[in-house]
């Protein structure tokens, strides 16, 4: 079977299979014409509301014929509707950019806060939050000024006839802006604000005339009817004071016992100098007061004055050993004669150095004089 040969016919082949073509896309748009329908509706749904509303916004339907202002007592409505109109209310009142108008209107000196709003057809609500006036500062020029409690300085100070003068804050910063300046400014403000609720007990507050805060932590207020500064420190404001003015009356009316009881030293310098105190420290951390004067009866200077409130007597008894020395001479009445003089031999420069004291004395009083006149004016100031 094998040598048989066999015959196979061979399978006839299959013709090649048809490529598909794509249709050319020119030919599938003309075949496919809703399609441009389709994007004309669409095109006409966008572009006519558009167009209408366009035109609506331009018609006299919605040009601006009102603005209403709410919350505005000391800012002026009429310049609040000046800046709604010049921001392009002729345009009508969906012409209107109300985020610039409200940011233009937070630029008035009493404005907190602003809301712009639209009110079909034809008006713009604006609602404002005011600023309101806390306390008044004393600028580093010497003028006064309202502050809000954010530290903003808003107008100067007029006091009205008849109504009370409020104690001034000194040490307000106005001249740097910065963050730090404006933080320290707040403090300066809280703390004015807890020595006034402190002082309130008792009608303190009433008595003073200025509270300074240049150093936040170390208070100071002025008496009103003496101009004494007291020291308060940082806390218990209201006791504080109150032992300040016991002290004080104690040392005019020359009460030693009340003096002793609250540990006053060199009670006698005190007592010889009572109408001289200018300032009362009451920050001692033993608990002692401090009086400083401003001229002593005995001629000492005021510095010295300082130092037997934490000296005691012994400053002032180490001075009276010091003249006694001026009695040698009576011992040496021969070397004395030779001394003497010289000096007379030169006469000429005694008169010379009594000029610059002279000139010393004019150098002192002018700021006396001038200080005078400062406070004069405050008082009339409070008066008014």
């Amino acid at each position: 079977m094998s040598d048989r040969q066999q015959n196979i016919a061979p399978r006839p082949k299959r013709p090649p299979a048809r490529k598909r073509t794509a249709p050319v896309a020119s030919n599938r748009r003309k075949a496919d014409p809703r399609r441009w329908l389709k994007y004309g509706l669409i095109l006409m749904a966008v572009v006519a509301p558009v167009a209408a509303f366009a035109y609506i916004a331009r018609s006299e339907a919605f040009a601006l014929r009102r603005v209403d202002v709410v919350g505005a007592k000391r800012t002026s409505k009429e310049k609040i509707e000046q800046i709604v109109r010049q921001a392009g209310g002729e345009s009508g009142i969906f012409g209107l950019d109300l985020d610039a108008v409200r940011k233009s209107i937070e630029q008035e000196r009493y404005v907190r806060s602003a809301a712009v709003v639209r009110v079909l057809p034809d008006a713009i609500l604006v609602r404002i939050e005011e600023r309101e006036p806390s306390i008044v500062a004393r600028l580093g020029t010497g003028k006064l000024v309202w502050v809000d409690a954010e530290a903003h300085v808003l107008e100067d100070f007029r006091a009205e006839r008849g109504a009370a003068v409020p104690p001034p804050l000194a040490g307000f910063e106005d001249g740097d802006k910065s963050d730090r300046v404006t933080a320290e400014n707040k403090d300066r403000i809280a703390t004015y604000g807890k020595i006034r609720e402190a002082l309130a007990a008792d009608d303190l507050w009433s008595r003073i005339d200025e509270v300074d805060l240049r150093f936040v932590k170390d208070a100071s207020v002025q008496l009103a009817d003496n101009a004494i500064v007291v020291r308060l420190g940082e806390g218990d404001y209201h006791g504080r004071l109150t032992r300040a003015l016991v002290l004080l009356e104690a040392a005019r009316r020359g009460d030693t016992e009340t003096l002793a009881r609250y540990r006053v030293p060199d009670v006698g310098t005190l007592l010889a100098s009572a109408d001289s105190i200018n300032q009362i420290d009451m920050t001692r951390a033993n608990g002692s007061v401090t009086f400083s004067f401003s001229k002593l009866k005995n001629g000492a200077e005021p510095a010295a004055a300082a130092q037997p409130a934490t000296e005691g007597e012994a400053a002032s008894a180490a001075k009276p050993p010091a003249r006694p020395e001026a009695a040698k001479p009576e011992s040496k009445p021969e070397t004395k004669p030779e001394a003497k003089p010289k000096p007379a031999q030169t006469p000429a420069p005694t008169p010379k150095p009594a000029e610059p004291e002279g000139g010393r004395k004019r150098t002192v009083t002018k700021p006396t004089a001038a200080a005078t006149e400062f406070r004069s004016a405050r008082s009339e100031t409070r008066r008014t």
